[in-house]
């Protein structure tokens, strides 16, 4: 995991897209648009529990902890 600490400012979806799986930027595309965990897991075809790993090591990748605060820096950072 890289350290970006008090640099989430800095990050861009083109640094999250190089350091994600494939299928975590899927999740992250959709959680831009705003769509809930439920809807997430319905469109991939995969389990909601499924979906929130995926968020968790999203978060833990890119060093922002909870679906509030990767959500909150999706819509700072004007991804959605």
């Amino acid at each position: 995991m890289r350290d970006i600490s008090n640099a989430n400012k800095n990050l861009t979806l083109l640094i999250a897209y190089r350091d994600l799986s494939k299928r975590e930027c899927q999740v992250l595309k959709l959680l831009s648009e705003g769509k809930q965990n439920a809807l997430i897991a319905e469109e991939l075809s995969i389990s909601k529990k499924t979906v929130e790993n995926h968020i968790t090591n999203i978060g833990n990748e890119l060093n922002i902890k909870g679906v509030g605060s990767l959500r909150k820096w999706l819509k700072d950072s004007k991804l959605s």
